[in-house]
């Protein structure tokens, strides 16, 4: 049995490998890889450098605020609206005024509307000046707002003291200068009024040039005629004093204390 079953398996074998040389063979096609006209754009890896040179802010603001005891809170509020927090602060005392200093840090892509709306929230704003460095632009990158909060009654007293000073000592040049510009102003407005005047002007200025230089020549002359006839009467004056000098004396008698020698004879 083991024979018969050995031969049964040995025709089976070979029938099958019969039909399989009998099937033809599938033609095999060959796809050639096409090279794109122009290359896929690359996309940036997210493991990419930073930016080497961020812009970054600072910004620097004086509020006047009514209570300077509540300002510390009220900021960390609204800077956590814009993704900051508080860095450092300090409370000192200048000249009598109470001062509270805060720096704290905003992303730069807030920073702009958190110093803004800070600065209406909080209090009035004093003074505000904002620099910008660096070339590179990052949204996260963290910017310095440095703020100096004053007691608004302090602030306002001390404001009035020294504008009081300012426009008393800047009062008189104040008037001055605007007396000078006025007075300039109404010569200008004068001189525009006779600008279409000019002719007669000319005319008349050529007019009172010859009068006045005939009534200079008639005066001249009537000075002279004066000096020639106070020469003449000087003249004359001198004249009738030497002639009465001219008179002759009468001779005196030799005895002056004899009452009667008028009357005798001469000898």
């Amino acid at each position: 049995m083991t024979t018969i079953s050995k031969t049964l398996e040995k025709v089976s074998k070979s029938a099958r490998n019969t039909q399989q040389q009998t099937k033809p063979a599938e033609p095999q096609v060959q796809v050639e890889k096409q090279t794109p006209d122009y290359e896929s754009p690359t996309v940036p890896s997210q493991q990419e450098a930073v930016a080497t040179n961020p812009i970054t802010k600072t910004a620097t603001m004086t509020i006047a605020v009514d209570n300077i005891e509540g300002t510390r809170s009220t900021l960390a509020t609204e800077l956590y609206k814009y993704g900051g927090e508080i860095v450092s602060e300090s409370m000192g005392e200048e000249q009598g005024i109470r001062k509270q200093r805060i720096t704290a840090k905003v992303p730069y892509k807030y920073f702009d509307e958190a110093t803004q709306k800070i600065a209406q929230r909080m209090g009035t704003l004093r003074t505000k000046n904002v620099e910008t460095e660096g070339t590179d632009y990052n949204p996260e990158q963290m910017c310095d707002l440095e703020i100096t909060f004053t007691e608004r009654s302090q602030f306002a007293s001390n404001e009035t003291i020294t504008s009081s000073d300012s426009s008393n000592s800047e009062t008189y040049k104040d008037k001055s200068s605007d007396a000078f510009m006025k007075g300039f102003d109404g010569l200008k407005n004068v001189l525009l009024f006779l600008l279409p005047f000019w002719p007669l002007l000319l005319i008349g200025g050529i007019v009172y040039y010859f009068y006045r230089r005939n009534q200079r020549k008639k005066d001249e002359a009537l000075v002279e005629a004066k000096l020639e006839e106070q020469k003449i009467f000087r003249e004359k004056t001198e004249q009738i004093y030497t002639e009465s000098t001219d008179i002759p004396k009468t001779e005196s008698p030799e005895n002056p204390d004899d009452p009667y020698a008028k009357y005798k004879p001469k000898p």
